[in-house]
């Protein structure tokens, strides 16, 4: 299936080359729950400025009041309605040409529905394939044990054929040959 997307994006980082005199800004706790994003900022090579900085949103019901309220971003899934809050950026590059790039500053989750709808869908169908796998499973223990143990056991097996080239016996001569080559004691003419 081929859908279209626009793609919108913030990396946590600019390199501390592109902005000398910037100051750093904190990640946010549930963006940063171990600190390691934070550690990572703190080095001289790179930093955490307001332009990399997004805020993830959820548009929650609190006491009959719609409200915006701050959630982990890995609660956003493929399916789920959003809002997108960006800025455009012209940027210089080489021969006087601009680029443009958008500049995402907050992701907010309007409506999970569908992608509620595909989970439980999803979860729905492992459970039926489990269960046909399992009733499949059961059925062939009972034929194997209804099974005559004689004629069972006296059933002539297949052996294979080990597949094997005169290719494989000379990869294998040469590895045995370079084993003892010691490239330092070879002198340059």
């Amino acid at each position: 299936m081929n859908m279209d997307a626009v793609d919108f994006h913030a990396p946590y980082f600019t390199a501390r080359s592109d902005a000398l005199q910037e100051d750093s800004v904190p990640f946010g706790l549930l963006t940063d729950l171990l600190g390691v994003l934070e550690g990572v900022a703190g080095s001289d090579l790179f930093f955490h400025r307001p332009d990399n900085h997004v805020e993830y949103r959820a548009l929650a019901d609190v006491g009959g009041v719609k409200r915006y309220i701050e959630i982990d971003p890995g609660r956003f899934r493929v399916g789920d309605i959003v809002k997108i809050q960006l800025s455009f950026v012209c940027i210089p590059v080489a021969g006087g040409h601009f680029k443009m790039m958008p500049i995402m500053h907050a992701l907010t989750q309007l409506d999970t529905r569908f992608c509620q709808v595909w989970l439980l869908l999803f979860r729905e169908t492992i459970h039926l394939l489990k269960h046909r796998h399992q009733a499949a499973m059961e059925a062939r223990i009972k034929a194997v044990r209804q099974l005559n143990v004689k004629q069972y056991t006296s059933m002539k097996t297949l052996k294979r054929k080990m597949a094997y080239s005169k290719e494989d016996e000379d990869v294998e001569n040469a590895r045995a040959l370079l084993v003892d080559l010691n490239i330092c004691d070879v002198t340059m003419g």
